[in-house]
C-alpha cells in the first residue's frame, strides 16, 4: 500500500509539474494572463497531490501501528 500511495502522489505531482512547466511558464514568460481554466487544473492537482500525500503518511502510520503488535521475535528477523 506504501508503494502504490507514493506511486499515486508522484502522479500527480508529475502532471502538476507539467502543467507548470508547459502552460504557467510560457504564459508568465509571454506576459500573458492567465487563464482561470489553467489556475483550476493547477489546483486540482496540487490538492490531488496533498490528498495522496495525507495517503501515504495514513499507511506510514498504519505500518509502525501494526509493527508495535508484532512480537518480539518477529521484530528480530528485520
Amino acid at each position: 500500500m506504501i508503494r502504490e500511495e507514493t506511486s499515486e502522489a508522484e502522479v500527480e505531482r508529475y502532471l502538476l509539474d507539467r502543467w507548470i512547466e508547459e502552460r504557467l511558464w510560457n504564459e508568465v514568460k509571454g506576459d500573458l494572463q492567465i487563464p482561470k481554466e489553467d489556475l483550476k487544473e493547477m489546483q486540482y492537482r496540487a490538492v490531488h497531490m496533498a490528498v495522496e500525500a495525507i495517503q501515504l503518511a495514513a499507511m506510514i502510520c498504519k505500518l509502525e501501528r501494526s509493527q508495535r503488535r508484532w512480537p518480539k521475535k518477529m521484530e528480530q528477523l528485520f
